[in-house]
């Protein structure tokens, strides 16, 4: 499942899940996940915009790992927390343009954060998981809002306002949610 590349586009992997404005799961409230696998054993991805909270829990993060601290990462070069799922095990998005198209890989060589072969790269620790079938649930249900992702999304520097940029983005009653008064 790892080290695959794959195109940002239309595809289900690549593609984003949103969270709809009316989720209120504490781990998935207004985040935005970028999908890295959906078949029909389950869906995984990783929270684009939950930084890690503070310097302290940041360098708490990277101590355990022998990386050239921040090297080349996207800024904010904090380690992100990718989901509830595995917080300990490390997520790497890295990505290279190609052509007028940018590709990401997924890895867990954390390697990849000193490579001058990535022109991005992020580290996640942990990930959004689902069962086989839980996410095409959660989709009918509304919990989610599917839209394609843009190559400076999951490298975003303003993680905090991601979830409203996707949104408003989209246009209609998506971009009129981010500015209803109970949703700011």
């Amino acid at each position: 499942m790892f080290d695959q590349p794959f195109p940002i586009g239309p595809a289900t992997r690549g593609q984003l899940l949103v969270a709809s404005p009316h989720l209120v799961d504490p781990n998935f409230a207004e985040t935005v996940v970028f999908l890295i696998e959906h078949d029909n054993e389950g869906a995984m991805g990783v929270v684009l915009n939950h930084a890690a909270a503070n310097e302290e829990e940041a360098f708490l993060a990277w101590a355990d790992y022998e990386v050239d601290q921040g090297l080349g990462v996207a800024a904010p070069s904090v380690p992100f927390i990718g989901g509830p799922v595995a917080p300990e095990y490390p997520i790497v998005l890295i990505g290279k343009p190609d052509g007028e198209n940018w590709h990401l890989n997924v890895t867990t060589n954390l390697d990849a954060l000193n490579s001058e072969e990535y022109v991005r790269r992020r580290l996640f620790f942990g990930h959004a998981g689902w069962e086989p079938g839980q996410l095409e649930g959660e989709l009918s249900e509304g919990s989610w809002i599917v839209v394609d992702s843009l190559p400076d999304d999951p490298f975003t520097g303003d993680p905090d306002g991601l979830w409203r940029r996707v949104l408003s983005r989209q246009g209609g009653m998506l971009r009129s949610a981010t500015t209803t008064p109970q949703f700011n």
